[in-house]
């Protein structure tokens, strides 16, 4: 996959983000990700330009993440690839950075330092705090 840019940021920011991403810059070559290769948060890419404020990802935060390629030709949103996130640290601990998943009948599993972003909870697993309570318990 050719890569037009990379950003990290909380869910209800701004662009640029404050807290990281990078842009491919007019004339340069993407980087071509293969599977399984990855980019690192806060990572100088050659070709790219870093936008935003470049600031440190919080424990309890809850980001997305997303990687936009040069080569769809299709709907804006089939060319990036998704992910949401949050940081949880125990005391003496090292930082984990656990996922939401995303069922395919549209509820999500939501991580112990996860927060409420729209999917119904998985019917066996965690109610995230500001989930509506008018929405109904999950598996009810």
């Amino acid at each position: 996959m050719e890569m037009l840019g990379v950003t990290v940021a909380t869910l209800d920011g701004d662009w640029p983000p404050d807290e990281w991403a990078m842009v491919l810059q007019d004339g340069a070559k993407p980087i071509v990700l293969k599977a399984g290769e990855c980019v690192s948060y806060r990572q100088a890419l050659p070709g790219y330009k870093q936008e935003g404020a470049d600031k440190p990802l919080k424990v309890g935060e809850t980001y997305g993440f997303a990687i936009r390629r040069t080569n769809s030709l299709a709907h804006w949103a089939e060319g990036l690839h998704l992910g949401v996130f949050c940081i949880e640290q125990q005391p003496g601990g090292p930082r984990r950075y656990l996922a939401y998943v995303q069922h395919e009948d549209g509820s999500g599993s939501y991580p112990p330092c996860g927060r409420y972003i729209g999917w119904k909870p998985a019917a066996d697993g965690i109610v995230p705090p500001g989930y509506p309570a008018t929405v109904g318990q999950p598996g009810g």
